[in-house]
């Protein structure tokens, strides 16, 4: 579940170790195993800046469940749609889940985590699945798993 978390809020951590955007490009290539290429082609589509990435933060940080996306979390929502379609686990507005955990899978060995991981993103996916935005999907998705997985730690 970490993994997850790690993959999609990578720029907003990168924020806190004071790190540019060339270095997020490099990580977000790496742990999602695309290209270099690739990842600044999504930065460059979406116009996502320092600011954006901040104001992501703002809003995992502050209150999750919020109805109001504001411009620049959904422009992030957007480069991570864009990431997520590179990676071919998000075809539209369609995240292939099943898709998602095989990858997850790969990358996590904690067995007794996989169980209540998959009941957080079926749970998430379910959220989202009328959502007729591809941008809105995955921010949506990535807010719930954040707010899933901290009620999860908390109790």
């Amino acid at each position: 579940m970490k993994r997850l978390i790690f993959v999609l809020y990578l720029c907003s951590i990168a924020l806190t170790v004071n790190i540019g955007i060339d270095d997020v490009t490099d990580r977000v290539a790496d742990v999602l195993s695309i290209s270099k290429t690739d990842v600044q082609i999504c930065f460059n589509k979406t116009n996502v800046n320092v600011a954006d990435l901040v104001m992501m933060d703002q809003l995992i940080n502050d209150d999750v469940e919020t109805p109001d996306i504001n411009h620049s979390a959904l422009k992030v929502g957007c480069l991570f749609a864009c990431l997520l379609q590179k990676k071919e686990l998000m075809v539209g507005t369609y995240i292939d889940i099943e898709k998602v955990k095989k990858e997850l899978d790969k990358k996590v060995r904690n067995d007794d985590n996989i169980s209540i991981r998959n009941r957080i993103l079926d749970n998430c996916i379910e959220q989202v699945k009328n959502t007729t935005d591809e941008c809105k999907v995955i921010l949506r998705f990535s807010l719930c798993v954040a707010e899933e997985s901290r009620r999860y730690v908390k109790s």
